[in-house]
């Protein structure tokens, strides 16, 4: 938990101290976020033709219907789905029955991307590349802000979305680590296929791998982000700095995977989120010596 480069107990310490500190920053944030992200789901379900659109206006139940949901530990029963279930079948064990649109009720999911979603394809993919953008700007001025707070800065919700010009390096950078664990598993797959090693040792040492490089260049996003480094250097430079913290990191991974896979509500997994985070940029902070 402790070594001579970061303090684990340090780390969550902080992580609790800023997120009791500035809750009301992330409550409104989250609300913010929550309700943006509730009346597009709504128009995009519309624009799917998912949704009825008449019985959204004449009856407002399915309002708080949906809302509870957040406030609740939301579970899907993918059992109780039969093996052909339709869109519309799908939908119905997610929305309320009352705002579905029963008109694609019979259709079978090659039907409903044949007729409605390939006619909108070119509209679709302009969203999603938008939306993908604003996510990673947002999760890009998370980190700022989360910098920000623990060097005793003023952040506001501005900061929490305005740097979407570091998208393509934060990008960059996510590629290259992703390259960086999957090349050496395809050497040694190649290995395996053309000498027959064992399976066991091949999952083994595979495992060990990018257990091993994901540590090492875990903070590469932070060098783009907080010292707008290159994607290149800002993966050397996580690399230095992460030297002989391996397996202290691997400890903070395994207690961060443990909080954030228990089952709590959809509400309270936001705040555990925002204490993740925090407690990531406190080690990253102590790795880098700062005050």
């Amino acid at each position: 938990m402790i070594n001579s480069r970061f303090s684990l107990l340090q780390a969550y310490f902080v992580g609790i101290k800023m997120l009791l500190e500035y809750i009301s920053f992330y409550m409104v944030w989250y609300a913010i976020v929550m309700a943006v992200g509730f009346l597009l789901s709504i128009g995009l379900g519309v624009y799917l033709d998912l949704l009825d659109y008449k019985a959204l206006a004449t009856d407002w139940s399915w309002v708080g219907s949906i809302i509870s949901q957040w406030f609740s530990e939301i579970k899907l029963s993918y059992s109780a789905i039969p093996k052909d279930a339709t869109v519309y079948g799908l939908l119905n064990h997610l929305l309320p029955n009352n705002i579905l649109n029963h008109s694609i009720e019979s259709m079978s999911w090659a039907e409903y991307f044949n007729i409605i979603v390939l006619p909108k394809k070119i509209v679709l993919l302009i969203a999603l590349a938008v939306a993908s953008w604003l996510s990673m700007s947002v999760s890009i001025g998370f980190i700022k802000t989360a910098l920000a707070f623990q060097s005793n800065k003023v952040a506001s919700f501005h900061d929490m979305y305005r740097y979407f010009y570091l998208v393509p390096p934060y990008v960059a950078t996510k590629i290259i680590m992703m390259l960086a664990c999957i090349v050496p598993i395809a050497l040694l797959l190649v290995t395996h296929f053309y000498l027959g090693m064992f399976t066991y040792v091949m999952i083994v040492v595979s495992g060990a791998i990018i257990v091993f490089l994901y540590q090492r260049l875990r903070f590469a996003k932070y060098f783009v982000i907080d010292k707008n480094q290159n994607p290149i250097a800002a993966c050397v430079a996580s690399w230095h700095v992460t030297k002989g913290c391996v397996f202290h990191l691997l400890i903070f991974s395994i207690c961060a995977v443990a909080v954030m896979t228990h089952h709590f509500s959809g509400l309270l997994m936001y705040f555990f989120v925002t204490l993740d985070k925090q407690t990531e940029v406190s080690v990253y902070r102590q790795l880098m010596g700062y005050k």
